[in-house]
């Protein structure tokens, strides 16, 4: 009677942590819960069979485990359902999930697989056809992991709040964005009405969708029904709500972008608030402060989590990094990313040591900011060997290649940007600088026009067209490739400068601009020239100076006047050369400040836009937010 007893109790601890854990998300609760139901079963087991519900309690506890991203503990606990039951779908599944975020995917694939054969309820089969289909959208196999979403969508078509969300995503690796809206429209027509799904999911939801939203801004390719049907689901916003009229009839695809991550926020905060230690969903916060542009903001969450809740969760490490790399602030950002990297390294088994490919690839982001171009090009060779994003490798390793001035080594790596890619567009530009930079200023034309045609709405393209037919002296030409690329992007410097320059031809001040407002490198060598050449004159007239005055002194005492007559005139003759010398120096240095600001110029200055990461990895950040892991469905 005691035993039975002892094993009710010990049911009851597990339904409580189950509770903790699917309907509150307060994962700490439920893995004590968990433990002390372990507890119990053991003392319990020990006089009985095996309870079945031994198993069940570690699959749960896995769960929980990977929720707070600690994927080695979490695939040891389904290691040890798994030893006790080899036929355990669901520990399969969740072992299957914890080796996805180790970066084992194959063998991720491999328990998934087994979890599929051996399932036999709906809700494991639908937990095993995602984890494996998330684990092929990590490798890019983005046709096959939709297969597999779509397989599971089959298997709870009520509650597939999960499966819509990484279908969406897969779609958007795609390039499919219209077709992704439409997934992440219908998870969050599901997670309104399921009682089951948290605010967790409909936050990942609509931070998902501003992604595509982003991408179809851009590219001016949004679909009049999926705009109706983003509209649809941010009729209950309030951010939507407070928009005015020439807001919405302005730019509604930015409004949009907009709304979608203010409502991720919302839906995350609300996360939050039921449960404060929720990793997931400040991880979500973040994420959507970082692409609002509150870079600092995003910071503030990644460090909630760092700080009180897990240290070791690696990827926040690496989106703090990438986040300091937007402000600048690289020498900071180094050390989250070798932190990251060192993190995900100890956690990984895999037998080659390497850590997640998106943290070397922010590393070589920070040195290529801090002009290390050879650390930095290191790092992205690092990453380009793992990496399921090859395109965006090549394309800033090209980056730093050409800000090396290696023109050649840089063609070959944007030359390796698929034509298929979303950088399709950057790719142009930037062979197009390349082959400028060497020369070759017909292709480099026909690449400026290529990028065009890629990407209409690229304001770099435009630009850098307008300085070649500057050049050729097609004034007027230059105008109108300069006010399309305004036309675009009001707020480019460069074009605005450049129109006034038109209207104004080259003044004196553009030696002084070229060496002075373009770049640290430049300015600091300029400022070590005119300071050397300068000493240099202080020094011949202080030396020549005291030597013309010793040979007065010396003639004066001299009782011979031919020998005072010579040094008289040896002083003539010091005099004579120093004059000649500070001449020479001073239009040396006019010749060396002057002549590289002016090698390019024909009607008036106007300098090439430079190819620079920046902005250009904001769509490889899309693809590093969507790691952030979202909710998982009582199963």
């Amino acid at each position: 009677m005691i035993l039975v007893n002892l094993l009710e109790t010990g049911k009851e601890f597990y339904q409580s942590g189950r509770y903790e854990l699917y309907d509150s998300g307060r994962y700490e609760r439920a893995i004590e819960y968990f433990d002390k139901a372990k507890q119990v079963i053991e003392y319990v087991d020990k006089h009985e069979d095996k309870d079945p519900i031994f198993c069940q309690i570690l699959d749960d506890k896995a769960v929980s485990l990977n929720y707070l991203g600690k994927y080695k503990e979490a695939e040891e606990c389904a290691d040890e359902a798994i030893g006790i039951d080899g036929n355990d779908a669901k520990a399969l599944a969740v072992k299957a999930e914890a080796l996805n975020y180790l970066g084992e995917s194959s063998n991720a694939k491999i328990c998934a697989d087994k979890a599929i054969d051996i399932s036999e309820n709906t809700d494991n089969a639908y937990y095993a056809w995602f984890v494996k289909g998330y684990a092929l959208d990590y490798d890019g196999y983005h046709d096959e992991a939709i297969k597999c979403f779509e397989e599971a969508i089959k298997y709870c078509p009520d509650d597939a709040v999960e499966a819509w969300i990484a279908k969406g995503i897969a779609l958007n690796y795609k390039n499919s964005y219209n077709e992704a809206i439409r997934c992440f429209v219908e998870a969050i027509k599901l997670g309104k009405k399921n009682i089951i799904a948290r605010y967790q999911d409909l936050a990942y939801a609509y931070l998902n969708m501003s992604v595509s939203l982003y991408n179809l801004e851009t590219n001016k390719e949004i679909s009049k029904e999926v705009r109706e049907e983003v509209s649809n689901c941010l009729t209950e916003a309030k951010s939507y709500a407070d928009k005015s009229i020439s807001d919405l009839e302005g730019n509604k695809e930015k409004v949009l972008f907009d709304c979608c991550l203010t409502e991720a926020k919302s839906y995350a905060d609300k996360s939050i608030s039921e449960n404060p230690n929720d990793a997931h969903a400040w991880m979500i916060k973040g994420a959507s402060y970082f692409k609002l542009g509150y870079y600092d903001m995003a910071i503030q969450s990644y460090d909630k989590i760092i700080m009180d809740i897990n240290p070791e969760f690696d990827l926040a490490w690496c989106l703090k990094g990438y986040a300091l790399n937007y402000l600048e602030r690289y020498e900071e950002a180094l050390k989250y990313f070798d932190e990251a990297i060192k993190i995900n390294v100890d956690n990984n088994n895999a037998d080659n040591n390497n850590a997640d490919p998106d943290y070397y690839m922010g590393k070589g982001i920070s040195l290529n900011g801090l002009e290390k171009y050879d650390e930095a090009i290191k790092y992205f060779d690092k990453a380009v060997i793992e990496s399921a994003y090859q395109d965006v490798v090549f394309f800033l390793k090209g980056v730093s290649n050409y800000s090396n001035h290696w023109y050649i080594e840089a063609l070959d790596d944007f030359g390796k940007v698929s034509c298929h890619a979303s950088l399709d567009g950057q790719k142009h530009i930037s062979i197009g600088a390349c082959y400028y930079s060497i020369g070759l200023v017909e292709e480099a034309r026909n690449e400026y026009k290529a990028a065009i045609k890629s990407n209409p709405k690229l304001a770099e393209a435009y630009y850098n067209l307008g300085v070649l037919n500057n050049n050729d002296g097609k004034t007027d030409i230059a105008r109108k490739d300069f006010e399309n690329c305004l036309g675009i992007d009001r707020k480019f410097t460069k074009a605005k400068e450049a129109l006034e320059k038109l209207d104004s031809p080259s003044s004196t001040s553009d030696w002084f601009k070229w060496w002075f407002s373009n770049g640290e490198g430049k300015k600091v060598f300029g400022i070590i020239l005119i300071l050397s050449i300068f000493a240099l004159i202080i020094f011949v007239i202080a030396t020549n100076t005291y030597t013309i005055y010793h040979n007065q002194n010396m003639a004066s005492n001299m009782d011979n006047q031919s020998s005072a007559s010579q040094l008289l005139g040896i002083n003539q003759n010091i005099l004579s050369s120093t004059i000649t010398g500070i001449i020479i120096m001073v239009g040396l240095l006019i010749v060396i400040l002057v002549l590289p600001s002016l090698r390019r110029v024909k009607v008036s200055y106007i300098e090439l836009e430079p190819v620079t990461i920046d902005t250009k990895i904001q769509q490889h950040m899309d693809a590093i937010t969507s790691k952030v892991k979202f909710s998982m469905q009582s199963f």
